[in-house]
């Protein structure tokens, strides 16, 4: 099997945020977020698995990884008094998705679509 340097690297990063994470999630008392480690670890090794025949890009592996990253931190980084995951980071999502709905709805209903 022969690994390359950028994948070590991106599973390394992988592995290295997983760990200390784990390790926040442990001292807090937090099982919830130790199923999300373990599920982290399972993806990581169907990522792995896979990588042999779909040979992802460097960028797709980062970007998973980076995702990764994210939904850890949501759970592990205080903010506030709560968590990352209980704030909301962007505020006008709602008003554009209800916006686009409405007009796709007056769209479809007036028989243009």
């Amino acid at each position: 099997m022969n690994i390359k340097p950028f994948e070590w690297t991106v599973l390394g990063v992988t592995l290295g945020y997983t760990a200390i994470f784990g390790a926040i999630f442990m001292t807090a008392g937090n099982s919830e977020f130790l199923w999300y480690i373990v599920t982290m670890l399972i993806l990581v090794g169907l990522v792995a698995l896979g990588q042999r025949k779909a040979e992802f890009p460097a960028w797709i592996l980062w970007a998973l990884s980076l995702w990764g990253f994210a939904h850890m931190a949501g759970g592990g980084v205080p903010v506030a008094g709560s968590v990352l995951y209980a704030h909301v980071v962007v505020t006008f999502t709602r008003r554009v998705i209800l916006s686009s709905c409405a007009t796709t709805s007056s769209y479809t209903s007036t028989g243009l679509a």
